[in-house]
């Protein structure tokens, strides 16, 4: 079964995740989203969150790809999760969350295939 697809979206989840965490571990990018200010503590456990989903971003495409081209589909979803991010927060800040809880069940889904044994 080739469930590479599934994959690719668990790594743009998380990579989503990853880069709305760093997004909402800037002040501003934080009040344009929740309308206050962000403490430094939520900040660097934001930032921290954001940095650490980036990076386990790059499994499922070492899993579905190998080395060579899982590296190359990281960059480029990584690319696409922060462009996406960036576009969506600029017109609806509310959706950025509800865009989050998409991306944490793509990364259920994929994490739920490897379980089954797939």
């Amino acid at each position: 079964m080739n469930i590479s697809w599934l994959h690719a979206a668990a790594s743009l989840g998380l990579a989503y995740l990853g880069m709305l965490g760093l997004c909402l571990g800037m002040a501003r990018h934080y009040r344009q989203r929740y309308h206050h200010p962000l403490t430094p503590g939520r900040g660097r456990v934001l930032r921290l969150a954001g940095w650490s989903g980036c990076l386990l971003a790059l499994a499922p495409c070492l899993a579905g790809w190998g080395a060579a081209q899982g590296v190359v589909l990281w960059i480029g979803l990584l690319s696409a999760a922060a462009t996406g991010l960036v576009f969506l927060l600029a017109w609806r800040p509310p959706w950025c969350t509800r865009g989050g809880a998409l991306a944490a069940l793509a990364v259920l889904a994929w994490l739920g295939s490897l379980a089954s044994g797939g």
